[in-house]
């Protein structure tokens, strides 16, 4: 039997670590609460200074795989973007002229053999990242960039500088000629938290967006970030306009319509909330998609709608959502969350019956009302706790192996 090539083995080894260290860096952007109309999208920046080590490469040569080996590329770097402090901190030279053990530096000019096959391609040129300060190893994706992106990447500010800063230099990038840019200045908005990109409202693009929002050539993830926008540096003229897209409905489902949706409560207030109930909430053949934006337009509002919608009115709009099967779980989730228990009677009711009679419909039944009977008590309950305890006595007579596993997986977050 073949001994395993220790080049190879040392490239599988590579790879391995790589993906831990940018998984690491995900799961903690993840954590990051942002922009809540917008599709999740690393930036740029990320993918260059939030890993040890980035440096621009070109192919040298490759080597296709076989029999299910992934085959190799050469690349030679052409310029280090990125080397972390940690990195820089491993291949410190002390006073006797002897390298502290760690990482090599990455330098122009050296080859990197990375564990997979990128044909020939006339003036290519890549990023290539590297993780791990203590022996750095290189990933296996490259990502294919131009001078221009290069430029736009490193002339904006620090990863680290305050979001005023970083915003400004973005703000006038978004839909840029050049895609990448746009996307990418599109991604840097899309991650940041609701509160700083509030903070731009008074340098928002205004007029821009008015058009941007009915421009079919920008791709529907950002519109529920300029629908937001909108909401948040308008008037009544651009309310009117998110008014009109709310009713366009060209197909089923609509990316970024739920931003345009939380655009417009914010502009409107109760009145756009009495507009959404009757033609989103109320509408019996509104496509689900519409719902589900209409619901995460209430869920903005309850969190950073700072009043402009009163919290009974978005309880009784959530209570809507309970004529619509397909989404009664998602919708006493938040009457739960919301400490809403005013149609607990019709809720437990609805148990079983034919539009309700599905493992999800029933499982989240019981959990709103163990989520009654969980709350912490107040004055004002009024025998309500109580009244929960007798719903799930019966709940249990009818359907024992239901609420058994509602108990033993509840959580009503």
């Amino acid at each position: 039997m073949q001994s395993p090539d220790p080049v190879v083995s040392r490239i599988h080894r590579a790879g391995f670590v790589f993906c831990l260290a940018v998984l690491g860096v995900l799961l903690c952007a993840a954590t990051t609460v942002a922009c809540p109309f917008c599709a999740p999208t690393d930036t740029l920046a990320n993918q260059i200074f939030l890993v040890d080590a980035t440096v621009v490469v070109k192919r040298v040569a490759g080597e296709e795989g076989q029999d299910g080996l992934p085959g190799t590329t050469t690349v030679r770097i052409e310029r280090v973007l990125h080397i972390s402090t940690a990195l820089a901190k491993s291949f410190v030279v002390d006073q006797s002229a002897d390298a502290k053990p760690g990482a090599m530096p990455p330098v122009v000019g050296q080859e990197i053999v990375i564990r997979r096959y990128y044909p020939p391609k006339e003036g290519a040129q890549y990023l290539l990242r590297g993780a791990d300060p203590e022996n750095l190893v290189w990933g296996d994706n490259m990502i294919e960039v131009t001078d221009e992106v290069i430029k736009y990447v490193m002339d904006a500010p620090p990863v680290d500088a305050p979001a005023t800063k970083r915003g400004d230099y973005y703000l006038a990038l978004l839909e840029n000629k050049n895609q990448e840019i746009a996307q990418d200045a599109y991604a840097e908005f899309a991650s940041m938290p609701y509160e700083d990109v509030a903070s731009f409202r008074d340098r928002m693009p205004r007029e821009k967006l008015r058009k941007w929002i009915f421009d079919e050539q920008i791709p529907g993830t950002r519109l529920g970030l300029y629908g937001l926008m909108l909401g948040l540096c308008g008037d009544d003229t651009d309310a009117a306009l998110l008014e009109k897209k709310i009713r366009e409905r060209a197909s089923d489902f609509r990316l970024g319509i739920d931003g345009v949706m939380g655009g417009y409560l914010l502009l409107t207030g109760n009145r756009g909330l009495d507009f959404l109930e009757t033609e989103v909430l109320k509408n019996k053949d509104i496509p689900n998609g519409e719902l589900l934006a209409a619901m995460q337009a209430m869920r903005f509002m309850w969190t950073y709608g700072d009043g402009r919608v009163s919290k009974p009115r978005l309880r009784a709009a959530m209570r809507l959502l309970i004529d619509h099967p397909q989404h009664i779980d998602m919708a006493i989730r938040d009457l739960a969350r919301w400490d809403d228990w005013g149609d607990m009677d019709r809720v437990v009711g609805l148990y079983g019956t034919k539009d309700y009679d599905d493992l999800a419909a029933r499982v989240a039944i019981v959990k709103y009302v163990l989520a009654a009977i969980n709350r912490k008590p107040t004055d004002d309950d009024s025998g309500l706790q109580e009244k929960a305890r007798r719903h799930l006595a019966d709940l249990r007579k009818k359907d024992p192996k239901i609420v058994q596993r509602a108990e033993r997986f509840f959580d009503i977050r």
